[in-house]
């Protein structure tokens, strides 16, 4: 266990444990953006479900969740998030460089991953036009196999975040929170697999 010889900075709060358990410590309207890449299988398909109840009780009004997803089970990720109460305002699309993956239950080579922009109410508009293309910038698996590069986040967050604490639920090997950690962004993030949350704590963390 990492977190007996390893520290977070004071900008960093890092749980191991269920983020809808572990979310009940977060004030109402406390979180000014969720950016997050749940799982994508059909066995955590119920995270979406969590995502949703989390962000419509903790984000500000108006504050976006911004999140990765796979392409199969969209239709069911977009239904779980606008049953909690979220509005769909965009898909972002992140294009694939480098080697591309293959989706054969479907004989796709993929060439696209989806980013879904869901906002907590009231409806409000950017306040500039933005791209919704996002450039991928080639595979960056050295820490997780389902791992995002950090690079790609800059575009999602000049658009989505305007101060305040950010939110990542499903951290992964802690992509989301190294990028905050590299901008000096207060962010929160949860990690169900302990073996997981040490990898993303070897990443953001510093030995005591």
């Amino acid at each position: 266990d990492k977190s007996k010889t390893m520290k977070v900075p004071d900008m960093i709060t890092f749980k191991q444990g269920d983020c809808l358990e572990l979310s009940k410590d977060l004030k109402d309207n406390s979180i000014s953006l969720i950016a997050t890449d749940p799982p994508y299988p059909a066995e955590f398909i119920d995270c979406w479900t969590k995502l949703g109840k989390i962000a419509m009780r903790v984000l500000q009004p108006s504050g976006f969740c911004v999140a990765y997803s796979g392409q199969i089970h969209l239709p069911e990720v977009i239904r779980r998030l606008e049953a909690e109460g979220l509005v769909y305002y965009w898909q972002f699309i992140l294009f694939h460089t480098g080697r591309r993956a293959s989706c054969q239950g479907r004989k796709i080579d993929v060439g696209y991953k989806p980013i879904l922009i869901f906002q907590k109410p009231p409806f409000k508009q950017l306040p500039q036009f933005v791209s919704d293309i996002v450039k991928g910038s080639g595979s960056e698996k050295n820490n997780h196999e389902w791992q995002q590069a950090e690079d790609e986040l800059k575009q999602l967050f000049d658009t989505f975040y305007d101060g305040g604490t950010v939110l990542e639920p499903f951290a992964g090997s802690g992509t989301v929170l190294s990028y905050c950690k590299s901008n000096k962004i207060p962010v929160v993030g949860y990690e169900i697999n302990p073996d997981t949350y040490n990898i993303a704590l070897s990443r953001i963390g510093e030995n005591k």
